[in-house]
């Protein structure tokens, strides 16, 4: 069995923005996973014949002339470019060399492709690297009448280079040790693109079973990359200036003086050539136009019309599937769900699915009839759970407590704007009380109707995107919220759970995946970054005009922090008033330390009597990273001040706390400040709302391990 694989050098610059045309690296579609024992040759490649032979390195000489007026070493360089025969190369170095033709001479002999060089007495050339091009060792020095000891070669540096690959084992390479694939002798002409297939490959070991990407990298003997990408828009050298060399040596033949062969030619080379140049550098950007000096060039996507977008083949089917209790539902009981993991499934934890179907009845169970004053409270779906644990082989990854109603709706309705909240939302209950949300949602249940919601959970694993590994079992349990927390209105009702279940996405991978996930685990845990979320409540009591709490959280900083007030007696549930009412209660300073220090700014002084909170409004855009975006959360700034006071605090080091990087784990003090300009009227309840970057791994034994105490 064999099998293809190509390796375009600029497939991958979204992935590898550094690739070059010597040395890059290809991200495959998907990971290739091979058992047994595999070999891998190089068929065919293609490259552009586009390296300048005389560059930076060896496009100079130094020379001393000996006539009596010059007593140091001069150093002359020769233009950069691509020459195409030793005649071009040797007449650009009798150019740079004193006007004097007597005092040295050049002659290349054709037919033995050797380079005589004499250089009168008390005159020598020192050729440093350019004398390897003229057939001479490195760094030769000419002194009288010299031949060169190898053939003269105007591509002598450029007779073949090396393929290297990381999918192959280091292979003995002169005097070290190198992943050499194939060395590949060079052919065609500048310009071209040259096209070399081998019928015969020559096979070596693959040394890598599982990959996905592959690295690549053109050498040349020296070890150094071969130069394909030439400078575009510099000095340009074409056939032109090229062909003087050739042109001199005519005349010459001819019967003309060298001297004045060199003048007049030089004299028209360089007409055309700065012509030329002109005419390539207004080719390139048009006429009147100029690239800034250290702007890369780009293609337009729009241009890109031989490429197809790239097809996944690792997930080969999904589906959703129904799991329903363990037991049946009662009155207050939890809601507890276990759901097995097979050897051939994943689950993807971000598409999982809460189904409910409710209704309010009287407390001796009767229908309530149109005259009753009661309805769910907003965001009903989730305030029917006061806690939600998620275990993973038994062991509990989620934080224990009894906000799990505030941290869903401090999600729901920070993350998403008009769009969500007025459409999908409204599956979980989901409406404004701000616009008569309360009577909206007590018409879906008159007369005790029976209204089904669904929506995603709100916990850690189930707001990140990868697929659980096979062979772990999920357990979820929903504990339930009182009557008078989660239903508003009159009291003496309850609410009745005619149906709980999940949906949850299981897909189907591929099993080369499989055995690759199975041999990475050999070495190393599965990991899961989550954003973990904590809820923390303070209570302040009747009469006080301020709040300070060290240590709100002492060890691992948050990146994100939100906090709000409410009425204490709504927190612990009472029929009379709505639990997710953040009120401001006059308060006039806020302020969050870390270490003594205000961050991520100085603390917020504010007068809502005046309507003076503007900065506190903000907040909210800048701790979700909306701000200056064309992304709301649909609170209108009376909103805010009326019953959506909540302060937002970015504590990322690059107000990047959304984003797919992690930060560095800072270990710190926190602590909480704040100022009433009046004495609360009744006890409140502070909720901080608090999100940490951690991490859950899994190891081949399928043992959950996280670096965070719950």
């Amino acid at each position: 069995m064999s099998f293809y694989v190509t390796l375009p050098s600029d497939s991958s610059m979204h992935f590898f923005p550094e690739n070059k045309i010597s040395h890059f690296k290809t991200q495959l579609p998907s990971p290739v996973c091979l058992n047994g024992e595999w070999e891998v040759g190089l068929s065919e490649i293609i490259y552009p014949h586009s390296w300048l032979n005389v560059n930076e390195t060896n496009n100079y000489f130094l020379y001393k002339a000996g006539d009596g007026n010059i007593s140091s070493t001069v150093k002359r360089t020769i233009d950069v470019g691509c020459y195409e025969t030793m005649l071009d190369i040797i007449s650009a170095v009798q150019l740079a060399l004193p006007k004097n033709p007597n005092r040295f001479t050049i002659i290349y002999n054709k037919a033995t492709k050797r380079v005589k060089i004499n250089a009168v007495q008390g005159s020598s050339l020192h050729l440093e690297n350019l004398g390897e091009l003229l057939g001479f060792k490195r760094n030769a020095i000419i002194i009288g009448n010299m031949k060169s000891e190898f053939v003269a070669d105007a591509w002598s540096n450029f007779s073949v280079f090396y393929v290297y690959s990381d999918l192959i084992s280091p292979q003995i390479v002169g005097d070290t040790q190198a992943p050499l694939l194939r060395i590949v002798r060079t052919k065609g002409k500048d310009g071209e693109t040259i096209s070399q297939y081998y019928d015969r490959p020559q096979y070596l070991p693959l040394v890598r079973h599982s990959f996905q990407t592959i690295q690549s990298e053109l050498r040349l003997n020296s070890g150094d990359f071969v130069p394909f990408e030439r400078v575009k828009g510099g000095k340009t050298i074409g056939k032109e200036v090229l062909m003087t060399g050739s042109r001199v040596a005519s005349d010459v033949l001819s019967g003309e003086n060298f001297k004045e062969a060199v003048k007049t030619r030089s004299r028209e080379s360089g007409k055309k050539l700065a012509q030329k140049a002109i005419d390539r550098v207004q080719s390139m950007v048009g006429k009147g136009q100029y690239k800034r000096k250290h702007s890369p060039e780009c293609v337009k996507s729009e241009l890109e019309l031989f490429n197809l977008p790239g097809t996944q083949t690792v997930i080969q089917d999904g589906q959703w599937k129904q799991f329903h209790p363990l037991s049946n539902v009662f009155d207050n009981a939890p809601v507890e769900f276990h759901i097995s993991g097979s050897a051939e499934d994943y689950i993807d934890l971000s598409q999982t699915q809460l189904y409910v179907k409710a209704k309010i009845v009287k407390v001796d169970n009767t229908p309530i009839t149109k005259d009753d004053t009661i309805g769910p409270v907003n965001l009903f779906l989730h305030s029917l759970f006061s806690q939600v644990d998620v275990s993973l082989n038994d062991r509990v990854v989620s934080n224990s407590s009894n906000t799990y109603p505030y941290r869903s709706y401090i999600e729901t309705l920070l993350n998403h704007g008009y769009d969500s909240k007025t459409s999908q939302l409204t599956a979980e209950l989901f409406y404004k009380d701000s616009d008569d949300g309360l009577k909206k949602r007590t018409e879906f249940f008159k007369e005790s109707a029976t209204v089904d919601m669904i929506g995603c959970i709100h916990s850690d694993l189930f707001h990140q995107d990868r697929l659980l590994l096979n062979l772990v079992d999920l357990k979820i349990k929903l504990i339930r919220s009182k009557p008078e927390f989660c239903l508003q209105g009159s009291e003496g009702f309850k609410v009745v759970l005619d149906h709980v279940s999940l949906f949850i996405r299981k897909v189907r991978v591929n099993p080369g995946v499989i055995l690759g996930h199975a041999k990475a685990l050999e070495k190393t845990s599965a990991k899961y970054p989550i954003n973990r979320v904590l809820c923390k409540v303070y209570s302040i009591p009747k009469g006080s005009m301020s709040f300070i709490q060290d240590n709100i959280f002492s060890g691992q900083m948050p990146k994100k922090l939100f906090v709000g007030c409410v009425d204490n007696e709504a927190f612990h549930g009472a029929f009379s008033k709505s639990p997710y009412e953040f009120k401001h209660f006059n308060l006039n300073f806020i302020g969050v330390y870390v270490d003594g220090q205000p961050v991520p700014h100085n603390p917020l002084e504010l007068d809502f009597s005046k309507d003076q909170y503007i900065r506190a409004y903000q907040t909210l855009f800048v701790g979700t990273d909306r701000m200056g975006q064309d992304r709301g959360i649909f609170i209108s700034r009376k909103e805010y001040k009326d019953s959506n006071t909540l302060f937002g605090f970015n504590l990322s080091p690059d107000l990047c706390s959304s984003g797919e990087h992690l930060s560095l784990i800072k270990h710190s003090n926190l602590r909480l400040e704040l100022k009433f300009s009046k004495s609360l009227e009744q006890t409140v309840c502070v909720i901080v709302f608090a999100e940490f970057e951690n991490l859950i791994e899994i190891n081949k034994s399928r043992n959950i391990l996280y670096d965070f105490g719950n």
